[in-house]
């Protein structure tokens, strides 16, 4: 004799904190008991979690904290009661069908349990109905269990890059990963046979490169979101990201003392470049130039005194928007001096510019081909 829907819905909410959604039939016709069809699940809940269940206290805490949304005396009293039972050698298929019976059935509105019960019942025949209707072709355990609001974080992975000759690849996932590797006159780990990519366009990835050299160009860099160049040298550095999707990318100068500017060339279109840390302006610009073709750059010069954006050259003669941010205390003294190159595009380029502080010199370059116009 099957068991009904509500039983088989009980025992994926106690078990996996989930919806059963297109395995609610199979699930409830093809089991005789509630004991039986629990004993098949809970043997193989942590393989299809991809959770380490093995210990009675995280299969206890998983089922009753987690799933059953158990809570304060009605918690404390469900884990004296499980730890009970498997003190007696229960087995956990017996444990958790006598759990989702005992809330299925109560109505003693006296006990500690009656809230929990209440709640229970509610949740699963919420469930049964998406199960049966919206939810009928829905398989997969991440969606059946962000149905019922749980929402499993998934860790990022970590990868340094090596110094092979042929390259290292990195493909990451929906996950916040972390790549990292250095330019260096010699030895370096990140060149541009390495390929990084992610697959994900919702996550916040980072590639970190700590340089003391420059970079004259990329391998394939797609959907990284943040890109940290850490450099560490008196002299400014310059690196072409010639290969990079649109990215946030922050160039910081680490060496005491040191380089006060930076060049980075071959930016995407829709990318944000930072003066980081390090890069004051005093004596060398930070320049930004975006690739050919890009239409739009956002610079942000920081603390910079000298920020030079633009394209150098461009064969599409496709315009750019350039939108430049200062947070420098300038001066009549020290002014933030704003130098646009323009694309040599048949269009005109427009600069958005905000700045702050009372001296802001806006300077034209000998070798913008094209007009510029300045927004207010």
């Amino acid at each position: 004799m099957a068991i009904t829907a509500n039983q088989a819905q009980g025992l994926v909410l106690a078990l996996f904190g989930a919806s059963a959604g297109g395995h609610l039939t199979s699930l409830s016709s093809g089991a005789t008991s509630v004991s039986g069809l629990a004993a098949d699940l809970s043997t193989s809940a942590g393989l299809i979690l991809g959770r380490d269940l093995s210990a009675n206290a995280t299969f206890r805490d998983f089922v009753l904290s987690t799933n059953l949304k158990l809570t304060g005396a009605a918690l404390t009293a469900a884990q004296t009661w499980m730890d009970g039972e498997f003190t007696k050698g229960t087995a956990r298929g017996d444990i958790l069908a006598a759990a989702v019976t005992y809330l299925d059935g109560l109505t003693d509105t006296s006990s500690v349990f009656y809230a929990a019960a209440t709640s229970y019942r509610a949740t699963v025949t919420s469930a049964v109905t998406w199960s049966q209707g919206a939810g009928s072709t829905v398989l997969g355990v991440s969606a059946l269990r962000a149905q019922q609001g749980n929402v499993d974080a998934v860790a990022g992975q970590s990868f340094t890059l090596t110094t092979s000759a042929a390259g290292d690849v990195f493909t990451g996932m929906s996950a916040d990963d972390n790549i990292s590797g250095t330019v260096a006159a010699a030895g370096s780990t990140y060149t541009t046979a390495d390929t990084i990519v992610d697959s994900s366009t919702t996550d916040n990835d980072t590639l970190t490169l700590a340089t003391t050299a420059n970079l004259a160009g990329t391998g394939p860099i797609s959907n990284i979101e943040n890109i940290i160049i850490n450099h560490t040298s008196f002299t400014s550095g310059a690196f072409t990201l010639d290969k990079a999707s649109a990215s946030k990318v922050t160039v910081n100068n680490k060496q005491a003392a040191g380089a006060d500017g930076a060049t980075v060339d071959g930016v995407a279109s829709g990318s944000t470049v930072t003066a980081g840390t390090g890069m004051a302006g005093a004596t060398d610009a930070f320049i930004v130039r975006g690739r050919d073709g890009a239409t739009a750059l956002t610079v942000d010069g920081g603390t910079s005194l000298q920020i030079k954006a633009g394209k150098a050259a461009d064969t599409t003669a496709a315009a750019i928007t350039l939108n430049i941010t200062s947070s420098a205390a300038s001066t009549t003294t020290t002014p933030v001096a704003i130098s646009i190159e323009g694309s040599a595009a048949t269009a005109k380029d427009v600069a958005n510019i905000t700045a702050k502080g009372t001296q802001i010199d806006l300077v034209p370059m000998a070798t913008a081909l094209a007009q510029t116009k300045l927004k207010p």
